[in-house]
């Protein structure tokens, strides 16, 4: 099966800090696109939830929501994937490079 992306995705770990309304977190990347990310989060954000990203290596922010939460991959860690508002991409740095 041949799957299409919108972007070339990249396996790459950066501290992001996530923000829902007052509340900011703490999350890692495990792969990374210029659309989004899967990230790892020690909250399980619920699908459709508004984030406020910002990039702990740039300094760069984005708005995003969670399209996808997939449970936990270690104890306190939740896989989720997160969409950009917008095509971002100058959010990764010299992490994505594509």
């Amino acid at each position: 099966m041949i799957e299409k992306r919108r972007s070339r995705r990249t396996v790459s770990e950066i501290p992001l800090e996530v923000r829902v309304v007052e509340r900011h977190r703490i999350a890692l990347t495990a792969v990374i696109n210029r659309h989004g990310a899967l990230i790892l989060s020690p909250i399980p954000w619920a699908a459709g939830t508004q984030l406020e990203i910002t990039n702990q290596r740039t300094g760069a922010m984005t708005n995003g929501r969670v399209v996808w939460c997939g449970g936990e991959d270690a104890p306190g860690s939740f896989r989720m994937g997160i969409e950009f508002d917008a095509v971002a991409s100058e959010f990764w740095g010299d992490d994505y490079g594509g």
